[in-house]
């Protein structure tokens, strides 16, 4: 699958380049790009299509947005290939969306679970990954969008009811994909005071 899906994308850039022959750099640059957009294209409309057909579009079409928007800040583990990252992202939303309808916690389940959530999260430093880490600058500017986000979807779990299930489940959901990163830099903080 990722073998005909880097195919296209080497095929499409040919198709564009036109004439002009381009950069190694500028190549990769384009190659890169197309890459992530056909990407999150691709997963996007595979999620949207289950939802669909399993009658849980909007309850899903919420989940992705409030988990996307984490997962773009926050970062978190993920899968070495297509078809894996694929079914668990699938998964984890269209689940969501069907298990949102199921539970309705009352205001103060809510705030409890948002108050465990944003200590977990608050002292977490987003990193981007080992073969393209953020800078010192950018990474404080990460964390400040992370709280933003966190503080902004904790107000509307408290304040809406109809959102509440679903901005839990997001923030849950990002907290289990995170767990593996911070253990990695638990592990390579400790091994760096040996």
């Amino acid at each position: 699958m990722e073998h005909l899906f880097n195919l296209f994308i080497k095929k499409t850039i040919r198709y564009l380049q036109s004439k002009e022959l381009c950069a190694e750099i500028e190549y990769y640059q384009m190659y890169y790009g197309l890459q992530i957009l056909l990407y999150n294209l691709l997963i996007t409309t595979c999620i949207l299509l289950l939802a669909f057909a399993i009658n849980c579009f909007i309850s899903s079409t919420i989940i992705l947005i409030v988990f996307g928007t984490f997962r773009i800040i926050a970062g978190g583990y993920h899968f070495n290939s297509m078809p894996k990252c694929i079914l668990v992202t699938t998964s984890i939303i269209v689940g969501c969306g069907k298990c949102a309808k199921l539970f309705n916690p009352n205001l103060l389940y809510s705030l409890i679970i948002c108050t465990i959530l944003m200590t977990f999260f608050w002292k977490y430093t987003p990193e981007g990954s080992k073969k393209n880490p953020f800078n010192k600058k950018f990474q404080r500017s990460q964390q400040k969008r992370f709280r933003i986000a966190l503080i902004i979807f904790s107000l509307l779990s408290c304040i809406s009811s109809y959102l509440r299930s679903y901005i839990l489940l997001a923030m849950t959901f990002t907290a289990i994909l995170l767990l593996p990163d911070m253990v990695r830099r638990a592990l390579s903080k400790d091994q760096m005071l040996k």
